[in-house]
């Protein structure tokens, strides 16, 4: 018996047609809703640029329930943050921004909590600076590893640094920070790096052996005495006793010196583009741009970070003319008028930073002001180029540059016309003196001021002329007439910040001697750089010649051995 032939009822193939024309309709769409999500960074369609496999299989096996985790994931971490639990947070952070990796507000945020309101509960600076420097990883390794095109990021991170790290920091614990930041850049590039050489450095092993052979001869002897990698070579203190000895018999042969000098260039670019993601070519061009930076500085940091960020803006037409772009400006204008302000680092005490102005970047300075003020028309920007003018001003006359100072007073006086600026160039110094004597977040710039005095004077007793300046007159009498000069500053100075109730050491005004020791320690920097190889030697016959440099005179060494142990005190 032949079974009875089924067929679909007229409702069934009403709602099959229908089905099929909604896949039609969908298909039809989603180029445009691609194109959308696209447009609104909302899509994960396109691959991420270097993303772990552990990424790619969330995103594939959680498919939407990944909201649902995501949004679990942020209560739990908001509730141990609560319960004082920070380290377990790090993992938490680590997976919220690994699943919603292009959602820039994740590690915004993210790197917020860490270098701010978790590192604010850190009970020591080093504690602190873990964290402060956890949230710059977690912006510089992961959100723009996941997002290079993204200038909110780029903002971010270099506001972290500038903020938290920078001379101008608010942060009770910046010194500690900016000494960690110094110790960290000096272990691999040291105090003056050769950007032309690590530029043009290979980058990878086969490259450094094809242009020197010789270093896989070196290699072959050290394998043979036990090392297992180069780091080893490198790492002194984890070596035995012979190792030891094998490692300076190889540093001291001058035969070795091309492969050494080779190796020490590459492990230098390997560290800075693997822990830093920093790359000497850029730092290179950076310097072009705008002159001599020194590295151990967070505002060069920041002026490379910002740098990559405007980059990105010219790379997407979207982006231009936006607050976005805005504030990359504006934070540009700040780390370059830092840098100008603290140019490089003079010295290092138990309390203070030291840092001399850098002269080369009051032009591009003060043409970035300019640019800023044409292209965003803001008012309010105009308030900070006075400061920054006022401040090239009394930087140079106080470093007897006065042709730099009589120019940019010329150029306060016409773009901002006031009385006060109608007094001589003397007349307004003093008078400018006085006031950030007065004023208690200027104690480090009148410090500088002292330094400075001192330093110049002890520069003109020792040559018979200006030791640093735009003109060589002589200055027999000028050297006895600066130093008690900077002798009724300092007692104005204490008169007016000595007496104060101090919550640390380092609120506390230097005392004169101190002031004279940096001063003498940066006269001492300044011979052994001007006399490579000779510079100890001519300085000691200076010292049997000025007596007084010898109660002065302390190694830079000696100075800064309890910097991080008073920032703990």
């Amino acid at each position: 018996m032949q079974k009875e032939k089924k067929f679909l009822k007229p409702k069934q193939c009403f709602f099959l047609l229908f089905s099929v024309f909604c896949v039609y309709l969908a298909s039809h769409f989603i180029p445009l809703v691609n194109q959308a999500r696209e447009e609104y960074r909302l899509t994960h369609s396109q691959p991420l640029e270097n993303a772990p496999p552990e990424l790619i299989i969330a995103n594939a096996a959680l498919g939407g329930l990944r909201g649902l985790l995501i949004d679990y994931l942020w209560m739990h971490a908001l509730k141990l943050r609560d319960e004082g639990r920070h380290y377990e947070i790090i993992q938490l952070y680590d997976w919220i921004g690994k699943l919603e990796p292009r959602i820039t507000e994740v590690w915004s945020y993210t790197s917020w909590e860490m270098s701010y309101n978790i590192a604010a509960t850190m009970p020591s600076g080093e504690e602190r600076w873990r964290w402060v420097y956890k949230g710059i990883e977690q912006l510089r390794d992961f959100g723009l590893k996941y997002n290079p095109n993204n200038p909110v990021l780029y903002y971010k991170l270099a506001w972290i640094f500038l903020d938290k790290i920078g001379i101008d920091s608010f942060d009770e614990y910046r010194f500690f920070y900016q000494n960690q930041l110094i110790s960290m850049m000096e272990n691999i590039l040291g105090q003056e790096p050769n950007l032309e050489k690590l530029a043009n450095a290979p980058q990878s092993w086969e490259d450094l052996n094809k242009k020197n052979p010789n270093i896989a001869l070196l290699w072959k002897q050290l394998e043979e005495q036990g090392f297992q990698t180069w780091e080893d070579f490198f790492r002194v203190e984890t070596l035995s006793n012979e190792q030891r000895k094998i490692v300076a018999s190889i540093v001291q042969n001058p035969d070795w010196k091309s492969e050494i000098e080779s190796l020490i260039i590459f492990f230098q670019v390997k560290q800075l583009r693997e822990n830093w993601k920093m790359f000497p070519a850029k730092m290179l061009a950076l310097e072009k741009k705008y002159g001599k930076l020194d590295w151990r500085l967070a505002a060069s940091h920041a002026l490379y970070w910002i740098e990559e960020g405007i980059a990105a803006i010219d790379r997407q037409p979207e982006w231009q003319n936006t607050l976005d772009s805005n504030n990359l400006d504006r934070l540009q204008q700040v780390a370059l008028t830092e840098s100008f302000e603290y140019g490089y680092i003079m010295a290092r005490d138990k309390r203070r930073l030291i840092c001399m102005p850098n002269f080369n970047l009051v032009p591009v300075v003060h043409q970035k002001f300019e640019d800023i003020e044409k292209k965003w028309k803001l008012e309010e920007g105009r308030g900070s180029h006075e400061v920054f003018l006022k401040d090239v001003v009394h930087q140079a006359y106080m470093s007897n540059r006065l042709e730099t100072a009589k120019k940019y007073y010329r150029i306060l006086k016409k773009k901002f016309p006031r009385s006060l600026y109608e007094k001589s160039l003397p007349k307004y110094i003093v008078y400018e003196v006085g006031q950030k004597i007065m004023q208690m977040q200027q104690r480090h710039k009148i410090e500088y001021d002292m330094i400075n005095n001192l330093y110049l004077a002890y520069g003109a007793r020792i040559s018979g002329q200006f030791f640093r300046g735009e003109r060589g007159e002589n200055a027999a009498n000028w050297a006895h007439s600066l130093e008690q000069y900077t002798k009724l500053m300092y007692d104005r100075y204490v008169d007016r910040h000595g007496d104060l109730d101090r919550t640390s050491q380092r609120e506390t005004p230097l005392s004169f001697r101190e002031l004279q020791e940096l001063a003498v320690v940066s006269l001492k920097q300044q011979f052994l750089e001007r006399y490579p190889g000779r510079g100890e030697k001519i300085w000691n016959s200076i010292k049997q010649k000025f007596p007084f440099l010898h109660t002065l005179d302390q190694n830079k060494n000696e100075l800064t051995e309890e910097v991080n142990k008073d920032q703990n005190e």
